[in-house]
């Protein structure tokens, strides 16, 4: 495009990194967000919790190897290397700053395939691009509410347990934004959180003084052959 035409100033400001152009960049982004994709954004974070439930119960099954061999179509691991498509012949070397596996919800496989994004910065953590396999309707889909009186999930579990079941479909979240979303006390939660992992519908792992919840395969298969009715 830049060939083509002289691109307009602001982009200049932008790419120099200066505070006002970022900002007004990143305003349009949250006014898109809030326009397209808000309203369907319960949907998304659900195909996300799948996903996430999947990946997590191949490498429990099977292993660094089956993960990654899995995870894009022609990936090939042969430790200690991770072959992937890519456009031109290309070695990255993580030189232990780990590599992080990011699901793409509206992502497309171009002809390529999937590839690592390196950043600008060397000392960051090189990121894989996955792209998550949803339905073409995935927005006719209504997000799982809170289960109402007479709901065949409450009835199996219980009302409060239904509802932080239910809550988590939404995707991975804190303690304290589980209890926001199933709109109940931190400590009920805590408590239904438990009872729920040990059962194996949900997976918790602490990040520092934070515990992450989310669904585990069974949970999500729940969630869906029980919907509120």
């Amino acid at each position: 495009m830049a060939k083509e035409r002289s691109l307009p100033s602001w982009t200049v400001d932008l790419a120099q990194g200066r505070a006002e152009a970022l900002r007004g960049v990143a305003g349009e982004l949250r006014r898109y967000f809030t326009i397209c994709l808000a309203p369907h954004w319960g949907q998304v974070q659900l195909h996300i919790a799948r996903d996430l439930a999947h990946r997590s119960q191949t490498m429990a099954q099977g292993g660094v190897e089956a993960l990654l061999s899995t995870l894009v179509p022609g990936a090939r691991w042969s430790p200690p290397v991770l072959e992937l498509a890519y456009p031109f012949s290309h070695d990255i070397h993580l030189d232990g700053r780990g590599l992080l596996l990011q699901p793409a919800f509206f992502d497309h496989p171009s002809p390529s395939g999937q590839c690592v994004t390196t950043l600008v910065d060397q000392e960051l953590t090189p990121v894989l691009v996955y792209t998550i396999d949803h339905p073409l309707g995935w927005m006719a889909t209504a997000e799982p509410p809170n289960p109402p009186p007479g709901d065949p999930l409450a009835a199996l579990l219980g009302s409060t347990r239904a509802r932080v079941l239910c809550a988590l479909a939404r995707g991975m979240c804190t303690t304290s934004e589980l209890a926001r979303r199933a709109k109940a006390p931190l400590s009920t939660v805590s408590r239904q959180a438990t009872i729920l992992r040990d059962a194996g519908l949900i997976a918790s792992h602490r990040d520092g003084n934070t515990v992450l919840h989310i669904l585990t395969a069974l949970g999500v298969s729940l969630c869906r052959e029980h919907p509120p009715v």
